[in-house]
């Protein structure tokens, strides 16, 4: 019986490894700027991203002021600043938004809920004239004239279709 035990142990041992399988890459995507391609923009970076009950994910990046360029797909004008786009759990792009303006875009974070809402916080300039003078925008959903609030909050549904935009300051 005492000779068994061993023999079991080593057994179990060996056998453990056969199923062990290495991590692997599943997908991966690229974003930024058209600028980034030749090493014009060095802030751009991922703020924050979010997934819906789905599986869904939502990555709200950091654009610095030039055409965005996700996973293959072309922003709306040379000053976007903040880019939200989705995918599948799978890897498949569903869409993308972009939102900025000639002064100043910014945002903070995102979120989901069990609803099918898709949330956005953070601030916005909007300047109709002078240096960098162009109405904050959110994607073609919204253009702002100028106005003296800047804080917002932004929904859209897990389609990528615009919901609301609260601006309560």
């Amino acid at each position: 019986m005492q000779k068994s035990i061993p023999i079991l142990i080593i057994f179990l041992l060996c056998s453990s490894g056969l199923y062990a399988q290495s991590a692997g890459w599943q997908w991966g995507k690229r974003g930024g700027s058209v600028g980034s391609e030749t090493g014009a923009f060095a802030d751009e970076r991922v703020l924050d991203m979010a997934t819906d009950p789905h599986g869904n994910i939502y990555v709200l990046a950091v654009n610095n002021p030039d055409l965005a360029h996700v996973d293959g797909h072309l922003g709306i004008g040379n000053h976007d600043r903040r880019t939200l786009a989705s995918w599948t759990c799978d890897g498949s792009f569903r869409w993308m938004k972009n939102f900025g303006g000639g002064q100043g875009c910014g945002a903070v974070g995102i979120g989901t809920d069990s609803l099918g809402g898709v949330y956005i916080a953070g601030s916005i300039y909007s300047i109709p004239s002078g240096p960098g003078g162009e109405p904050g925008y959110f994607d073609t959903d919204s253009v702002l004239n100028y106005i003296n609030k800047t804080m917002y909050i932004i929904k859209y549904d897990t389609t990528g279709i615009f919901q609301w935009l609260k601006m309560p300051q």
